[in-house]
Parts: structure tokens; C-alpha cells; sequence
């Protein structure tokens, strides 16, 4: 019992010094042990827009976009991530472009993890948020399901039911 206050107690505090002033980071889930290797596949995935952001003069090609997001994304998934950030198009002098697309963002860490089912290969994780009021973005409490494939000794997110954008 005392050890399970402690450990409580650190994490409070892990989670009040690591959130003050920045968005909100997820280092934690109420499954542990065996599926803490698909919890850390999904911080994985939702943290590569983070990167994306980061690397940006890094970025000159959709395949660019794709090979980032393959990282942590199934191939469908990835592909459609790709679609989204890189824009091409005209100007209105008839010059072609290709560029990033800014926007808000995507993928936000979520409040907790709970695998509710895992194979050798395949798994199914309900990702839970609290409501945020905060800016830049609000939204209200929801949650959210996403399925992982694992390729090779790979986990990688391919599937949610709210779709991605």
C-alpha cells in the first residue's frame, strides 16, 4: 500500500512537472508489463507529426512525408498522411509548387492506453481523452480505438474508427 503510494506520487509529479507550460505528454498506461511495447508503438506513431515539424527543411518530397510516417504507420495509413501534408499545386503565375501543409495538428498524446486485445501480431488499444479547454485546440472528452500490425518485431498503428483527419 505504501509503495503504491509512492509510486502514485512520483507519477503526479512526473506528470504535473513534465505538463506545466507544454502540451500534455503520456508517458503512461494502466496495463503494464506485457503490452507496454504497444503502448509505447502508439506514443511512437502519434509523436512522428511532432518530427515532421521538427525536420521540416528535411522534408522535399511526399515520399518524404511517407518514409516519416512509415516509422510508426502502417503502409495504407502512412500513404494518406502523405497525401494530406504534402501539397502540390499552381500559383497564380502558372508556377508549380510542393510544399508542407500547416495546419493544426492531427494527433495529440492521449490521457491513457488500455490494450483490450493483443496477438502476435496484431492488437487493439483504446486511447482515452479528457476534455481539453486549453487553446490552441479544445475538444471534449472522447476516446478512441486503433488497431497495430505488427511487421517484422515492429508494432505499427493501421487502423482507427474515428478515421485520421
Amino acid at each position: 500500500m505504501v509503495k503504491t503510494i509512492a509510486i502514485s506520487a512520483v507519477l503526479l509529479a512526473v506528470l504535473i512537472l513534465t505538463t506545466s507550460g507544454k502540451p500534455k505528454k503520456t508517458d503512461m498506461s494502466d496495463t503494464g508489463g506485457a503490452a507496454s511495447d504497444v503502448v509505447a508503438a502508439v506514443l511512437y506513431a502519434y509523436g512522428l507529426e511532432e518530427d515532421l515539424w521538427e525536420n521540416e527543411s528535411g522534408i522535399k518530397s511526399k515520399e518524404d512525408v511517407f518514409t516519416l510516417f512509415r516509422k510508426g504507420f502502417g503502409e495504407e495509413v502512412a500513404r494518406d498522411l502523405s497525401e494530406y501534408y504534402w501539397m502540390e499545386g499552381e500559383d497564380p503565375d502558372g508556377e508549380r509548387f510542393a510544399v508542407l501543409r500547416s495546419g493544426d495538428p492531427i494527433f495529440f498524446p492521449p490521457d491513457s492506453i488500455e490494450v483490450l486485445k493483443r496477438s502476435d501480431d496484431k492488437a487493439e488499444a483504446l486511447l482515452r481523452y479528457s476534455k481539453s479547454e486549453e487553446g490552441p485546440i479544445t475538444y471534449r472528452a472522447h476516446s478512441v480505438k486503433v488497431i497495430l500490425k505488427k511487421e517484422g518485431n515492429v508494432w505499427k498503428v493501421s487502423e482507427a474508427d474515428s478515421g485520421w483527419f
